[in-house]
């Protein structure tokens, strides 16, 4: 269960997973509670779950957990914001992106705004710098925050969701709390893979 759904949404999602899948009972688990349970740690957590579209960041123990914050913006936003930066900075467009694992170091294949040639650029780590840095620092102000209330006491950050697998995200989140973060495997299936715990 997404930590930000109301009880209309939750009861919606129930209602849905019961009907769609016929089940006769249907068990929620908050997902920061499903990551935490898929980690390799143990012991109450900080859970950042970097999205495409949203970022949640929640202190999570085996019981239960507390939002701290929800950033409306995702990996889908820092991407348009690195789409934008490359237009400025090299004066290309371009709809064809290579990104790896790896952001900085990849290559993006365009064409020139003023002659149209064909143009293909690498992406530097100063560029990667320039769109995420502030993002990184908010999210990094999010996870200060919940690590200092006193239940948080000797937690870590897991750091979990589709932009855990970005190297560059989890560097930049990890330089602004100037602290190691866990990355389960796979963290994008992080949560699925916590429900069978169950």
């Amino acid at each position: 269960m997404p930590v930000s759904a109301s009880e209309a949404e939750e009861s919606e999602l129930v209602e849905a997973a019961a009907s769609g899948l016929r089940a006769r009972r249907v068990v929620t688990l908050a997902a920061p509670v499903a990551a935490l349970r898929s980690s390799s740690t143990c012991g109450p957590q900080v859970v950042v779950d970097v999205g495409a579209d949203l970022v949640e960041t929640s202190w999570a123990e085996p019981g239960g957990f507390h939002v701290g914050t929800r950033l409306p913006w995702g990996v889908r936003d820092v991407l348009e914001d690195l789409t934008v930066h490359v237009i400025r900075a090299y004066g290309i467009r371009t709809d064809r992106w290579q990104l790896g694992p790896a952001w900085a170091g990849s290559v993006v294949v365009g064409r020139d705004i003023d002659s149209g040639a064909a143009r293909v650029v690498r992406i530097t780590s100063r560029d990667i710098a320039a769109v995420l840095e502030h993002r990184a620092s908010r999210i990094a102000d999010a996870v200060r925050r919940l690590l200092a209330a006193p239940r948080s006491s000797g937690a870590g950050v897991v750091l979990v969701g589709g932009g855990a697998c970005v190297v560059d995200i989890r560097q930049a989140i990890a330089r602004h709390l100037a602290a190691a973060i866990v990355v389960p495997p796979t963290p994008s299936h992080a949560v699925v893979r916590g429900l069978s715990t169950t």
